[in-house]
């Protein structure tokens, strides 16, 4: 989450895209609780059927809306995200940079979601 929260700077600092390559090899978990504790704005999981072309389509509809930047997270294995993020670039004509998180979101503190679960279980104990 730590991660997302620093490209969500730039991204919007700069006025750009970012495309997020999440670790999970073919399954969507992680990326999905990583995109929705980063606020990321578009999600790209293998268990949803979703193309490149819809993903453009949404992001332009973002911009008409005024949107500045956005931050795109997707599970690895779906593609290649260099070649994902220089196709967001020519169909929108907006500086995106592509990003592969890899190992760095096995360590660190624990995020906003990690104590939570716990709660429901340790009430219905009392």
């Amino acid at each position: 989450m730590e991660a997302i929260d620093r490209l969500r700077d730039t991204s919007s600092s700069h006025q750009r895209i970012s495309v997020v390559e999440v670790m999970g090899r073919y399954c969507g978990d992680l990326t999905l609780a990583a995109a929705i504790a980063g606020g990321c704005e578009f999600i790209m999981v293998p268990e949803v059927e979703y193309t490149r072309d819809d993903l453009v389509a949404e992001i332009k509809a973002g911009i008409a809306k005024g949107k500045k930047h956005a931050i795109v997270a997707i599970t690895e294995h779906m593609c290649d995200v260099d070649e994902l993020a220089s196709y967001i670039e020519k169909e929108t004509g907006r500086e995106t940079r592509a990003t592969v998180l890899g190992h760095i979101q096995r360590g660190g503190s624990p995020g906003s979601l990690r104590p939570h679960p716990g709660f429901p279980h340790g009430r219905l104990c009392d």
